[in-house]
């Protein structure tokens, strides 16, 4: 049988030694251990784990960030990092890029984003979705990886390549 690949994102070394030796002595786990989310990543995309266990309170990328191509989005302070410049974002942008975000490659229905974040999903909110979306755009166009395509008559998309 096959172990498990396990990624363990920890930033406190000792605790991730024990945990590491507790995994892999069942014999069911492979267990690489780092100590940021941002080295997560790097070993995640590197090296394809079964399993991520992180923590959600770190120094570096702490657990309200994710990477979003070249991009970090930071959902608790609402903005989109480029390089060294930031974005600020709406409290709507941030909840539509969000749904878009974890459920990428998907569509999402636009009724289900209407009513998850304005409540109803009348003419005029549906408007004011194609300005928060439309001003996501622009922004997410400084990475050429990432795109939010509208799929005509069923939602939208998020895109990342």
């Amino acid at each position: 049988m096959e172990k498990i690949k396990l990624l363990f994102v920890e930033d406190d070394a000792s605790f991730a030694s024990i945990v590491k030796g507790c995994l892999e002595l069942t014999g069911l786990y492979q267990v690489e251990t780092v100590s940021d989310r941002k080295e997560g990543l790097e070993v995640f995309y590197s090296s394809s784990p079964n399993v991520v266990v992180a923590d959600i309170t770190m120094p570096v990328l702490d657990g309200n960030s994710v990477y979003i191509g070249n991009m970090i989005f930071d959902t608790d302070k609402q903005y989109l990092q480029y390089e060294n410049k930031k974005y600020k974002l709406s409290a709507r942008e941030t909840r539509i890029l969000h749904k878009l975000y974890i459920n990428k490659g998907y569509v999402v229905k636009r009724d289900e984003l209407l009513k998850e974040i304005w409540g109803t999903s009348d003419f005029f909110t549906s408007r004011s979705l194609d300005v928060f979306v439309n001003s996501l755009r622009k922004r997410l166009s400084l990475d050429p990886k990432i795109n939010i395509e509208t799929i005509r008559g069923k939602g939208l998309v998020l895109n990342i390549i």
